[in-house]
C-alpha cells in the first residue's frame, strides 16, 4: 500500500508526510475561502520520489 501511494503521489513516504497539494491553481485559490487556511506555495525542483533529488528539500 505504501509503495502504491508513493508511486501515485510521486513522493517518498507520502503516507507519513502530511503534505497535500493542489495541481489546479483555481482549486488552490478557492480552498482557503472555505477552510480559512492560508495558501503555502513551495517551488520544488527535482523529483520527490527519489533520494537526494530536490535541492530545497
Amino acid at each position: 500500500m505504501k509503495t502504491a501511494l508513493d508511486q501515485l503521489c510521486q513522493e517518498q513516504d507520502f503516507y507519513a508526510s502530511n503534505l497535500y497539494w493542489y495541481t489546479d491553481l483555481e482549486q488552490a485559490e478557492a480552498a482557503p475561502k472555505t477552510s480559512g487556511k492560508p495558501i503555502l506555495s513551495l517551488p520544488l525542483l527535482g523529483r520527490l520520489d527519489t533520494d537526494l533529488s530536490c535541492g530545497n528539500s
